[in-house]
């Protein structure tokens, strides 16, 4: 019986929307050292997240190729803690080609970036 191709649609916008979110999350991580090492300070820069959650209630639960917004609040509080952390012991801004791991991720780790 054939399904005309409809299985192969459906696992390949699946497939699709996998890795935008994973490569936004990478995109937001490693923005956040280009930033830094442009010298910019990122103290309070995850309250963007909040505020486009305030603005766009549906962006806390619902996404199709980017990370959820609580996802992305989190993400930016750790990479700036991680940053920051660099300056303090005097390490190379770099980012570490892979994710920070969030409470609110539900992501595995098969979709973390490795090395």
């Amino acid at each position: 019986m054939s399904t005309y191709g409809a299985f192969s649609r459906v696992l390949a916008q699946a497939g699709a929307r996998a890795f935008s979110v994973a490569f936004e999350r990478e995109a937001d991580y490693v923005g956040a050292y280009y930033a830094a090492r442009a010298g910019y300070d990122l103290t309070g820069s995850e309250e963007i997240w909040r505020t486009f959650s305030l603005e766009d209630p549906d962006s806390i639960r619902l996404t199709t190729d980017h990370p959820i917004t609580p996802v992305r609040f989190v993400q930016m509080q750790k990479v700036i803690d991680e940053i920051e952390n660099k300056k303090r012991h005097n390490l190379p801004l770099v980012p570490e080609r892979r994710f920070i791991r969030t409470d609110v991720d539900g992501m595995d780790a098969a979709n973390e970036i490795r090395p």
